[in-house]
């Protein structure tokens, strides 16, 4: 066709090249022809392709090329999804926490649990109001209750931002409550511990100056 469509892949230790198929259909070729007719950098949302041979998902990353000023073409990296997992099943705050990456279409892209892979926020008032928040871009935060932990934690969902895409993903990190507490508990008795001890002070100087103030009195009658 004339037109210039290499395509590198990683396989193993080595990089071979391919030909990009399918670039001026629609659907199928949204990894071109998004960024293309936009002008926009694009995150596409993960989509089954083959790698070396192999089955895989990946993410898509594209941005037009521009020459002239106009847009002559696009190009992107596709990552696996295997990679962006491991990233999110690493973040554990307070160790029995975890978190979630989801899409604009409010489906969940990547987890500590794996099973909710591909699933969307339940349709609790809550649920909506993330759905809603990831939609819209914007940072939500509240306690919601975990089945999984049979607790409340507390939910912190937030834009994320892959240069100048306009795509709304968010990461949702989940922190249990009870962890976050415990600071504040241990804070909450050694207030009190603190206040006990000055209150028994104070009632030591009290007697002390009581006895000091009696001791002549007694002695005078």
């Amino acid at each position: 066709t004339g037109r210039f469509i290499p395509c590198w892949e990683r396989a193993a230790k080595d990089v071979q090249l391919d030909k990009l198929a399918d670039y001026r259909t629609p659907g199928v070729g949204d990894y071109c022809l998004l960024a293309f007719r936009s002008g926009k950098e694009t995150l596409l949302e993960p989509r089954p392709i083959k790698i070396a041979g192999k089955k895989a998902h990946v993410f898509t990353v594209a941005a037009p090329i521009r020459y002239n000023g106009m847009i002559v073409g696009v190009t992107g990296v596709d990552v696996p999804m295997e990679d962006l997992q491991a990233i999110v099943e690493a973040i554990r705050p307070y160790d029995t926490g975890w978190a979630s990456l989801i899409s604009a279409a409010g489906r969940v892209l990547a987890d500590a649990d794996r099973g909710r892979i591909g699933t969307a926020p339940d349709d609790s008032d809550t649920g909506r109001e993330i759905r809603q928040a990831v939609t819209e871009g914007r940072t939500f935060a509240g306690t919601v209750f975990s089945p999984s932990l049979n607790a409340d934690v507390y939910e912190i969902v937030a834009p994320v931002h892959a240069g100048a895409a306009v795509a709304r993903w968010s990461l949702a990190v989940s922190l249990p409550m009870d962890k976050i507490l415990a600071e504040a508990r241990r804070v909450m008795y050694r207030a009190i511990g603190l206040g006990l001890l000055t209150v028994l002070a104070m009632v030591a100087v009290v007697i002390g100056l009581a006895r000091s103030i009696s001791r002549p009195l007694k002695r005078a009658v």
